[in-house]
């Protein structure tokens, strides 16, 4: 039994794109979700995610800066997948491996060699968007130096950029090595380095490139550094191609990869620099897809078990995945706590005359540090196998030291059961 509590809520608010109509169909529950778990441990949390649409939608949960939802068009996360968490594509991949991420997560950032690629959908953005992402190069050389004559012909090319033709279109790449960075347009007999930027940049930094007013803004680790030279064509569009070029290719590290039609702000920015709240949590999983009138169930579960005592509010997000995204955000309450309601002792299973199944248990009485506790209410988990914690459903909740599970609700032959004490009354 573990000794994990929580209280739970959850505060659901929509966001929308300027100019779009509510037409968010997927939900919620719990209504409200708070986390109290003691130091050193973790804990988990199943939402139910339900569709009261007419048709089936894609879904993901994620934690993202709010600040940027509203004009965030693609987010890959690279968690070991190719998903866009806002759209319904996956990327294709050539060969791209995953790796550890700056946090030393393993399987969670994506590795280039030289000559592996990733192939994003069309983004389909012109002349106004932003790209940003971390990034930790491998490949070392002499920057490219800024200036419409200073082609982009051998360099490393974490995005290459596309070869617009003849007329008033080029393409937009970013070549990154570990001594700068380069901002380049490609177009017929034309693929000037709008912008570089020397630096030492070895290891993991954060980058957000936007393109406004036909000219590049480069920021790094959240602070503006260069503004770039004006493009000399009626149209920039972002490129889709990562990793492999032929004019040179990217050996490194990509993580976080999100893709916005607008220019992001400097404030916008700092805040994908700093988000921190991500590595505290994960989902179980983040993303997949609910039928009409149908509803599935996602694991939340806190990952970080090296949190000090205290307080974190975090928010999280549930995505309506499409070309128009719709948005709701999850505030969480975590409080990391000294001690915790002890395990519920000598529980039972029985069943009943009419196939229901009655659990029983010891009142806990107290903490893990042996001081007196009162605690609000017990929550019911089942499987059918003996996975983690995460992989239990939530049948429900008890203030008694008592449970009826309905018989009919448990197919097969073999269940397990997870009865935790917590603080706070169910629901609250």
């Amino acid at each position: 039994m573990s000794h994990i509590v929580f209280r739970c809520f959850i505060v659901l608010l929509l966001l929308l794109p300027a100019g779009a109509e509510a037409v968010m169909e997927l939900s919620v529950n719990p209504g409200s979700v708070s986390m109290d778990v003691i130091v050193g441990g973790t804990v988990s949390r199943a939402l139910t995610i339900s569709n009261t649409g007419p048709m089936v939608h894609s879904y993901s949960l994620m934690t993202i800066p709010t600040q940027v939802l509203p004009d965030l068009k693609s987010y890959y996360r690279f968690n070991g997948e190719l998903e866009d968490l806002v759209g319904v594509g996956t990327a294709g991949n050539a060969n791209a491996s995953y790796a550890a991420d700056r946090n030393d997560n393993a399987q969670s950032a994506l590795s280039f060699n030289g000559t592996s690629a990733l192939q994003t959908d069309d983004p389909g953005l012109e002349n106004t968007f932003s790209v940003s992402f971390w990034a930790s190069p491998d490949n070392s050389g002499t920057p490219i130096a800024q200036g419409y004559y200073s082609y982009g012909l051998n360099t490393s090319y974490l995005l290459g950029p596309d070869w617009g033709g003849t007329g008033i279109r080029a393409g937009f790449g970013i070549a990154l090595i570990k001594e700068g960075i380069m901002l380049i347009e490609h177009a017929h007999g034309y693929m000037p380095c709008l912008l570089s930027y020397s630096a030492n940049l070895t290891g993991w930094h954060h980058y957000t490139v936007v393109f406004q007013n036909h000219h590049p803004t480069l920021y790094i680790d959240g602070l503006m550094v260069a503004t770039g030279l004006v493009s000399q064509r009626q149209i920039t569009y972002l490129s889709g191609t990562y990793g492999a070029f032929i004019y040179g290719s990217y050996a490194g590290r990509l993580d976080d990869l999100c893709i916005f039609n607008s220019a992001l702000t400097s404030d916008q920015a700092l805040a994908l620099c700093q988000y921190t709240e991500g590595s505290r949590y994960s989902f179980q999983s983040a993303y997949g897809s609910v039928e009409s009138g149908q509803q599935t169930v996602a694991a939340l579960m806190m990952t970080d078990s090296s949190l000090p005592v205290g307080s974190y509010n975090d928010v999280l997000t549930l995505c309506q995945r499409g070309p128009a995204p719709e948005y709701i955000q999850i505030p969480v309450s975590l409080d990391v706590v000294a001690f915790g309601p002890m395990a519920p002792q000598n529980v039972s299973v029985s069943k009943l005359a009419d196939g229901d199944i009655r659990l029983q248990w010891n009142p806990v009485t107290q903490n893990t540090n042996g001081e007196p506790i009162s605690i609000g209410h017990y929550t019911i988990y089942a499987s059918p196998a003996t996975y983690p914690l995460p992989g239990y459903q939530v049948l429900g909740s008890s203030s008694d030291t008592w449970y009826v599970i309905d018989g009919d609700l448990l197919a097969g032959d073999r269940w397990f059961f997870y009865v935790k004490a917590e603080s706070g009354m169910a629901g609250d």
